[in-house]
């Protein structure tokens, strides 16, 4: 089975719909994203922390790491 890609005016038409579907609940919490922003930019700033720590005691970390390393900052 082949799935059917949209066109460009299908996938406008699809979006359309989504968002016409979509109700906000209004108990929802103001800024959450911003929240969860801080909380993953904390967590990488500890990351990279740990992350430089073993470098300076010449442990070997994984590519992803010299990665992260690379451009996290």
């Amino acid at each position: 089975m082949r799935a059917e890609l949209f066109s460009a005016s299908q996938m406008e038409q699809h979006g359309a719909t989504l968002a016409a579907a979509h109700v906000p609940s209004p108990s929802a919490p103001q800024n959450r994203l911003l929240q969860r922003l801080d909380e993953n930019e904390q967590v990488l700033v500890e990351t990279c922390g740990l992350l430089t720590a073993a470098v300076k005691s010449k442990q070997r970390i994984a590519p992803a790491a010299e990665w992260l390393l690379d451009n996290a900052q």
